[in-house]
């Protein structure tokens, strides 16, 4: 079995990270999406584009209020 650091590509910090509490992304081959704490790279969780793209759209929502 591959271990699934190899399948992950680049980790990304969001731009929008400010004093320390940053969030990372990867995408692996498969299109999954990682996202993790910058400060505890142990734990992620992975969601489908679908799902990435619907906690997007929730979280925009969420800043506008």
């Amino acid at each position: 079995m591959e271990n699934i650091d190899s399948r992950i590509g680049e980790w990304r910090k969001s731009s929008y990270s400010a004093n320390g509490n940053c969030v990372e992304t990867a995408i692996d081959r498969a299109g999954r999406t990682y996202l993790r704490d910058s400060k505890n790279l142990g734990p992620m969780i992975s969601v489908s584009a679908r799902e990435f793209a619907a906690l997007c759209v929730f979280l925009a929502r969420e800043a506008d209020r």
